[in-house]
Parts: C-alpha cells; sequence; structure tokens
C-alpha cells in the first residue's frame, strides 16, 4: 500500500498599485515643515480610493495636512498619507 502524498499550497497575492498625475504643484507644508508634493482633492480620492466627501472630512479633521490655493482650491500634503 502506497502512502498518500501531501501536498501544500501558499498562495500569495502581491499587488502593486502606481498612479501617475501629469502636473504635480508643490507646496510649503505647514505641518511637515518642508516644500512636499500636493494633491487636488480628485487625485487623492484615487490614491486613497475614498469618495472625495470622505477626503474633506479627513482635511477638516488635521488627518490630511491641506492648504487653501488664493483662488480657493484645496491642495493635500501627499506625503500626510504616509503617516
Amino acid at each position: 500500500m502506497k502512502a498518500a502524498k501531501q501536498i501544500k499550497l501558499r498562495l500569495e497575492k502581491h499587488e502593486l498599485k502606481v498612479v501617475r498625475f501629469g502636473r504635480q504643484q508643490k507646496f510649503f507644508c505647514q505641518i511637515c515643515q518642508t516644500e512636499t508634493r500636493h494633491l487636488t482633492v480628485a487625485q487623492m480620492s484615487v490614491v486613497l480610493e475614498i469618495s472625495e466627501i470622505n477626503i474633506f472630512r479627513l482635511a477638516e479633521s488635521k488627518q490630511l495636512h491641506s492648504l487653501e490655493t488664493a483662488n480657493g482650491k484645496l491642495m493635500l500634503c501627499a506625503e500626510s498619507t504616509k503617516k
């Protein structure tokens, strides 16, 4: 009688997401105290995979570093997503 062979499978899934935006703007981030890349609300929504309204909520609660440009556009520090 032959012994039954036991086969073990290990599956791993690795996912890399690359998001490229045309022109990226740099502004001085008061929180990071350095000049960093800043994204629009729409761009940050794509990066974080959440709705734009949630981006506004995160900015309002200071979980994302943000600033308002002279023309009233909200810009978000890309580095604040890493903290």
